[in-house]
């Protein structure tokens, strides 16, 4: 089944580290997304002949993504 998509939006946000007193260290990400416009079309013909295209139109919205991290850093040594 094909599909088109056509999104217009602006991803704002900021990513943290932090150095823990070992090799370790912790960290995350926080976007917002202000969403300005998109289209979507699934041509669900593809998949089952006799259907044609189903379209969704978008004007406006918003989105969030937020994730954590842990991390170890390792030391090679080379002789």
């Amino acid at each position: 089944m094909g599909f088109a998509q056509l999104e217009y939006y602006s991803p704002i946000g900021f990513e943290g580290v932090y150095d823990l007193k070992s090799a370790w260290k912790i960290g995350g990400t926080l976007e917002y997304g202000p969403f300005w416009s998109g289209e979507q079309e699934s041509h669900l013909g593809d998949a089952t002949p006799g259907l044609g295209i189903l379209s969704n139109d978008q004007d406006d919205g918003w989105g969030m993504r937020f994730s954590l991290f842990l991390k170890r850093e390792w030391e090679i040594f080379q002789s």
